[in-house]
């Protein structure tokens, strides 16, 4: 079984400014894209301290509590007290702490969808686009249910699914180490 399906189901824990973040579901990202966090953002922006509050605060409620009290006074006073946590901490690290968070939450497995990439990863897709596929291929799928999954799982569910119906094949550990033992044989050829 690939790594990344055994992390699917068992998320590792992750935590920034201090608090422990939920693992990373659709709805997190839907509510990252709409505010416009530069952590899902498709051109690089600078990333300020009141960026990663935003983020955390998002993180650690369950998706789509966070998106609807980010507006009112208590969420103000937590962004407030999350940017002030920040300032004492250093900004880079929590950055990377988050980015690691966000890759591993949106990690998908690796595919042999080209014979020149060893073990290439499709990607996350956008969150709107994760949940048409998820119901056009698992059409009971509820809203919430859909919004409360965690992107691991439905990238895990959407390659199993793939690769099922023969749409794909999934780059498996013996696919790497016959990838790294043909490298290890190239290196030996180029010192002889």
């Amino acid at each position: 079984m690939s790594d990344c399906f055994q992390r699917a189901l068992v998320a590792r824990e992750h935590r920034c400014l201090g608090f422990r973040l939920r693992p990373l579901a659709i709805g997190h990202l839907f509510t990252l894209y709409e505010i416009g966090s530069p952590f899902v953002a498709q051109e690089e922006t600078p990333v300020t301290a009141q960026d990663v509050a935003a983020a955390v605060y998002i993180c650690t409620h369950r998706p789509g509590a966070g998106s609807r009290s980010l507006d009112g006074w208590s969420a103000r006073c937590a962004a407030w007290l999350l940017g002030w946590m920040c300032s004492r901490r250093n900004l880079q690290a929590e950055c990377d702490a988050l980015s690691e968070y966000l890759r591993e939450g949106c990690e998908s497995p690796a595919v042999k969808c080209d014979p020149r990439i060893a073990g290439a990863r499709c990607g996350t897709p956008l969150p709107w686009q994760l949940l048409a596929m998820l119901w056009s291929t698992f059409g009971s799928l509820d809203l919430r249910g859909a919004m409360d999954m965690r992107v691991s799982w439905a990238n895990a569910l959407l390659a199993a699914h793939a690769e099922a119906t023969g749409r794909v094949e999934l780059w498996g550990p013996d696919d790497q180490s016959f990838v790294d033992w043909c490298a290890e044989q190239d290196r030996i050829a180029a010192a002889n």
